[in-house]
């Protein structure tokens, strides 16, 4: 499994509060630039709007379709903090060279679950050529988590058949339709999607096996550790897990 960070950003500069409650000054209030209505990031940000409310401070969720928009949401100031994945925030400040963005602090560990479809065995991800894989929406971290790691096992983008889409709750039936061989998904351990799919959909989650696992943690070349993490699903996290 590969391990990714979830950190809360900020945008570096004055905090400009908006306040909405008719009292001046009752509330501090800001907004708080999430993943999609449903998902994790969001019911995080739900649960800090409520905690927040009693302490006459405001968390104002605002969804987006994943890590990308959520930082480039906090980049134009629509939004003072934002939550996104480590692999998307490297990703963003390679592309726009943008300096003005900065980690508060890590909040936890998410992993890349692959699951595949049976009666699908496959034993390396060289296998992935030629199938139908999900990659989640397409400005999401799990996305740019999954193509980072499918390029770095040397699989071009044109081997196999790219498929993004917005609605999660699709997925297990285009599993069931055969229209979906893999699907990629990042998640805390104990992902309620990944678990909706086990329960039903015939599949398995699949392991990268020790030469792939080396080759995402170690860059051989430069004899320099990469920024992967390898760690195990634990037994009995998810029902209907094969040991």
């Amino acid at each position: 499994m590969r391990v990714i960070l979830i950190l809360l950003l900020v945008s570096v500069g004055p905090v400009q509060n908006i306040r909405s409650d008719p009292i001046a000054d009752q509330y501090i209030s800001f907004r708080l630039a999430t993943g999609m209505e449903g998902g994790t990031y969001y019911e995080i940000a739900r649960f800090a709007e409520r905690i927040g409310t009693d302490r006459y401070v405001r968390v104002v969720p605002v969804p987006t379709q994943g890590s990308w928009e959520a930082l480039l949401l906090l980049h134009d100031k629509r939004a003072q903090f934002a939550l996104a994945q480590w692999d998307a925030v490297l990703k963003y400040i390679n592309y726009t060279l943008d300096s003005s963005v900065m980690a508060v602090r890590p909040l936890y560990k998410e992993y890349l679950h692959i699951i595949v479809r049976e009666p699908l065995e496959l034993l390396d991800v060289s296998e992935f050529a030629g199938k139908r894989v999900f990659l989640g929406p397409e400005k999401s971290g799990t996305a740019i988590t999954a193509n980072n790691l499918l390029e770095i096992l040397g699989i071009s983008p044109v081997e196999f058949q790219k498929s993004y889409m917005v609605e999660l709750v699709t997925v297990p039936r285009l599993l069931r339709q055969d229209s979906l061989d893999i699907v990629m998904h990042v998640g805390p351990l104990g992902s309620q999607f990944v678990q909706t799919i086990l329960d039903s959909v015939h599949c398995h989650l699949f392991s990268l096996n020790t030469p792939a696992r080396k080759r995402i943690t170690l860059d051989v070349r430069n004899e320099t550790r990469l920024s992967f993490e390898i760690d195990e699903i634990p037994p009995n996290v998810y029902t209907g897990q094969a040991s």
